[in-house]
Order: structure tokens, then C-alpha cells, then sequence
């Protein structure tokens, strides 16, 4: 038996080439025709719409992804910094706090310094009063008299004005000279206090920092879950597209299989050499696509 040549998807150029008097039996077949009438075309649909499907699905999954993580990381930023702001107002509250009972803790010494220095300086805040008081007595006096110019009122209006500023401010030295004698007289428990305070301050700020970076790793461990999440239902995507391109292929395979199967079967029978796929020149050429078609239907029922 001569050698049988089956030559499916084959370029027209090939078979110009061949001429059309070759003495061979050929027979041709259009290949879609009979692909689109196989039995197994809904089966082939169907994985290639579910294929559709996943690709979109996919595509949404990660466009939402997407803007989930910038959301997450944005209100993460806003969290973050508001928790600094919380620390900050935390830690200047409780040093106040502290500050407060460690002065409650110093009342009796600092009414006790203060007192002490209140009698060191009595003497000198007493004359001072005396002195002012009659110099002021004096021009008060001469104001309410009604025989004044206006010219002679604002002058003493001036001078009294000028008398109590320099009353002011000796008695401003007096308090500056007294404060600085209870702060020598507290020197020792101030010193102490400012120790404690630095301890505490030192205490808190660790304490707050701690709870500051625990949030931060919080936080971060929820920015991971969101990708850990998408990435694990885009491979659960990926291996639902991968099966359905393994199902299409073998369809296809199916498919092609099938056809070729009928096409070796006809071309024993009727001893065609050589089966050429969507022909467009001028050659005589048996087309058998329904037949092969009429055997797919045969091979349904």
C-alpha cells in the first residue's frame, strides 16, 4: 500500500506549490467547521467561560487588593501618628501629675522656707511700704485740692504714677532676693525631686515607647495579613485557571484526536495520499468535511 501523507494545518503556499496534476487521490477538510460541529464544543465553551470568569475575578481581586493595602496603609499612618500625639499629651500629664504630689509632698518645708525668708526681709519690705506710702499720702493730697491747674493735676498725676513704679520695683528686688532664699533653703529636696522626677520621667517614657512599639508591630503584623490574604486566594485563583487551561487542552486534544481519527479512517477507505486543511487554490481535491461531521454525530448517538 502506497504511504499515506496526512497533512492537517497546512499552508496554502505548500500546496500551490504542489500543482494539480500530482496523480495523488487528495481529499480536503475545513478543519473549524468540523472542530466548531464536535459533540465535546459545549464541554470546550463551558472551561473557556469559566476561564473568562477567573481572569476577571482575578483582575477585580487584585485591583481591590491594591487599593486595600493604600487604604490600610493610610489609616495606619493616621493611627500612628495619633497615638505619638496621644503619648506626648500622656507624658506631660503624668509628669504634671507627679510634679503635683511631689510639691504637695514639700508644702510643709516650702511654707517653712518661706516664712523664714518672709522674716529675713520683713524688716526692709516694712520701711519700704512706710516710705511710699507717705510720699504717696502726700501728692494724693495735694490733688484734691481745688485751686490745681489742670497743667499742675497732670503733673502730680505723673509724679504719683512714677512714685508707685519705683515702689514696684524694689519690691520686685525684695521678692527676687527672697526667692532666692528659700531656694537655698530648699536647695537639698529640690535636688532630690529633680532626682525622682528624671526616674520617673525616664519610667514613662520607657513604658510609653514600649507600648508605642508593640502598636507599631501590631499594626505591621495587620498591613502582612492583607497581602498574606490576597496572595493566598490569587494562588487559590491561579490554580482554578490553571486546571480549567489543563481541562481546554485536553479537549482539545480530545477534539483533534477525534478528527483525526475519522480523517486516517476515510482516507483508507477511499485511499486518499494526502488531506489538506482550508484549501483556497485551484485544485481537485475531494472535500470531505461533512463526512467527517457525519461521523462525529454518528460517534454522539
Amino acid at each position: 500500500m502506497r504511504l499515506l501523507l496526512i497533512a492537517i494545518l497546512i499552508s496554502t503556499m505548500f500546496l500551490a506549490s504542489c500543482g494539480s496534476n500530482t496523480g495523488e487521490k487528495i481529499a480536503v477538510v475545513d478543519w473549524d467547521k468540523i472542530v466548531e460541529s464536535h459533540v465535546k464544543q459545549g464541554t470546550l465553551k463551558y472551561h473557556q467561560a469559566e476561564l473568562s470568569k477567573l481572569l476577571q475575578q482575578r483582575e477585580e481581586y487584585m485591583k481591590i487588593g491594591r487599593e486595600q493595602i493604600m487604604n490600610l496603609a493610610k489609616i495606619q499612618e493616621l493611627k500612628q501618628t495619633s497615638k505619638q500625639e496621644f503619648a506626648m499629651a500622656e507624658y506631660s500629664t503624668l509628669m504634671a501629675e507627679r510634679e503635683i504630689l511631689e510639691r504637695e509632698a514639700m508644702q510643709d518645708k516650702i511654707d517653712a522656707a518661706e516664712k523664714e525668708a518672709d522674716a529675713a526681709i520683713s524688716d526692709t519690705e516694712r520701711e519700704l511700704e512706710e516710705h511710699y506710702r507717705l510720699r504717696m499720702v502726700n501728692i494724693r493730697l495735694r490733688l484734691d485740692s481745688l485751686k490745681l491747674s489742670n497743667e499742675e493735676k497732670n503733673k502730680l498725676i505723673n509724679e504719683l504714677a512714677s512714685v508707685q513704679d519705683e515702689r514696684d520695683n524694689l519690691k520686685a528686688q525684695i521678692q527676687a532676693k527672697k526667692d532666692i532664699v528659700v531656694n537655698n533653703l530648699l536647695a537639698p529636696e529640690m535636688q532630690e525631686v529633680r532626682a525622682r522626677m528624671d526616674a520617673y520621667s525616664q519610667e514613662i517614657t520607657i513604658q510609653i515607647k514600649t507600648k508605642l512599639e508593640n502598636d507599631l508591630r501590631s499594626d505591621a503584623a495587620q498591613m502582612r495579613e492583607v497581602p498574606e490574604s490576597l496572595s493566598n486566594l490569587i494562588a487559590s485563583i491561579d490554580k482554578s485557571i490553571d486546571d480549567q487551561n489543563q481541562a481546554i487542552d485536553a479537549v482539545n486534544k480530545g477534539i483533534k484526536a477525534d478528527v483525526e481519527s475519522i480523517v486516517m479512517k476515510l482516507a483508507r477507505e477511499n485511499n486518499y495520499t494526502i488531506v489538506f486543511h482550508k484549501v483556497r487554490t485551484n485544485i481537485k481535491a475531494e472535500d470531505i468535511t461533512q463526512k467527517i461531521i457525519n461521523d462525529l454525530q454518528t460517534k454522539k448517538q
